[in-house]
């Protein structure tokens, strides 16, 4: 976890904690340790094994990596961001909420471990049900070569200008994939088109008005015949 909170519930992030104090898990309340290093990503561990349902253990290097990527992409672009913030009314807890005025607020979930459908489902449903938009990212092992049977494609997400689409989060080069107007003819291969953006560089809300060009796949004769 990025976040603990200290003795008086405030919380801290792990980038800026003082090793002096004593941290907690702001799930479970349980005591947690800050490990930071010149090669590890700063975070917070728990100091016992725990059945902690807010945060489990075991969050890899680039998973920690990738959130704070986020936060600071958003952030840098005129987002009010928090980090692993408690949703209570959906007992949730996203990677990160972002917000900007008045706006629906938008939870992120970087996905870098296996996900059922089941609860991917669940988890999606109760963002929009409780008046979130929720935008899915995924991490290094979706970023396989896609097909029919990926496992990536039951993150696939719908909006207007970029059809059914797919985002992918490079946390080695701080970029962002996007895969849009993903689709199959029949038992034909997929399609999609790629855009990649520089998070360094250019804004979220660039990304966010990105209107592509749609390339209209041609059929082959012999699938027409």
């Amino acid at each position: 976890m990025l976040i603990a909170m200290d003795a008086q519930h405030q919380l801290v992030n792990a980038a800026t904690a003082d090793r002096q104090i004593e941290y907690y898990c702001p799930g479970c309340v349980q005591p947690v340790r800050l490990k930071r290093g010149a090669v590890i990503v700063p975070h917070f561990a728990h100091v016992h094994a725990t059945d902690c349902d807010a945060f489990s253990e075991g969050e890899t290097t680039e998973h920690l990596r990738g959130k704070q990527q986020l936060a600071t992409w958003f952030a840098a672009s005129g987002y009010t961001v928090r980090l692993e913030a408690g949703l209570p009314e959906i007992h949730q807890r996203p990677d990160i909420l972002v917000r900007r005025g008045t706006a629906q607020p938008l939870a992120l979930e970087f996905q870098y471990s296996p996900l059922s459908v089941e609860r991917l489902a669940a988890r999606t449903q109760g963002y929009r049900q409780h008046g979130y938009q929720v935008l899915w990212l995924l991490g290094r092992p979706y970023q396989r070569q896609l097909h029919l049977n990926s496992k990536a494609l039951k993150f696939l997400q719908y909006q207007q200008r970029w059809g059914l689409f797919l985002l992918f989060l490079d946390t080695q080069s701080t970029s962002v994939r996007l895969l849009h107007h993903v689709l199959t003819l029949d038992t034909e291969p997929l399609t999609y088109q790629t855009i990649r953006l520089d998070t360094r560089s250019q804004s979220v809300l660039h990304f966010r008005q990105l209107a592509p060009k749609i390339n209209t796949p041609t059929l082959p004769d012999t699938h027409l015949r």
